[in-house]
């Protein structure tokens, strides 16, 4: 039987210093055999501080493998594109737990570190 996972992530963040973040992080994966799920990411950010903003957009694939159907480990690659020019390559890797809610909706907490052009960032 085949199976489709998609991933939805949304976030909109302001402070008190006048700059504001919008993200949007959408992964869909097809399961191409038990346990292992291969597929896209798409991604936009947008920043503004005071009157100027800047955004950047994220196109990458990724791979994950689900361990007794629960926990899992997966990895990609992106290409990030920001407004200002400069493209940069991501790889993020991840590890984490599949709560499963009914048959076929997880919650899916998870520890992601990401290698990226100049550093690398835990989250």
């Amino acid at each position: 039987m085949a199976s489709i996972l998609t991933i939805h992530r949304a976030a909109i963040l302001s402070n008190t210093t006048s700059t504001s973040v919008f993200n949007l992080d959408l992964k869909a994966g097809y399961f191409f055999i038990e346990n292992f799920t291969a597929g896209l990411r798409l991604g936009y950010q947008h920043t503004s501080t005071g009157g100027s903003g800047s955004g950047l957009t994220r196109i990458g694939v990724f791979g994950r493998y689900y361990f007794d159907g629960k926990i899992f480990a997966g990895a990609g690659i992106t290409s990030v594109s920001p407004s200002t020019g400069n493209s940069s390559v991501e790889v993020p890797l991840e590890v984490g737990y599949a709560a499963f809610v009914t048959r076929n909706i997880a919650i899916e907490p998870a520890l992601n570190f990401t290698k990226y052009d100049g550093g690398s960032l835990l989250v």
